[in-house]
């Protein structure tokens, strides 16, 4: 593959935060490329976001802020989705902020069995 192509590729995968059917999109204008090395640079491209922005999501004030939006929002269908796209990162290391956070802070349950029944409701 000429890395030119190899290059626009990754710009495109870096500026947009895409679904399958965009790789699909991107596929079809670049047919010399296979299905499976679209999606391995797709895969490299976001293993490198999250790398980059994880560690500002690991502080325990934005933690805690994650799982009050996801609190607040835990009612309507597809909360944690819907978190996990305003925060942009995937679903599950979502979850695992908001688990994490009710964890580490067992003071925002009145009790221990309201933390576990809590636990056991989260949904994605």
């Amino acid at each position: 593959m000429d890395s030119t192509v190899y290059e626009a590729l990754e710009d495109t995968f870096r500026t947009t935060r895409c679904k399958t059917d965009y790789i699909e999109c991107v596929s079809r204008n670049h047919t010399n490329v296979s299905r499976e090395t679209m999606l391995s640079i797709y895969s490299q491209c976001y293993q490198h976001h999250v790398k980059k922005t994880l560690p500002k999501y690991r502080k325990p004030n934005v933690m805690f802020e994650i799982y009050q939006k996801y609190k607040s929002a835990e009612q309507e269908e597809n909360a944690l989705l819907n978190l996990s796209v305003e925060i942009d990162v995937a679903p599950t290391l979502a979850a695992r902020m908001v688990l994490e956070c009710l964890e580490d802070n067992s003071e925002l349950c009145q009790s221990d069995s309201e933390c576990v029944a809590y636990s056991n409701q989260i949904i994605i």
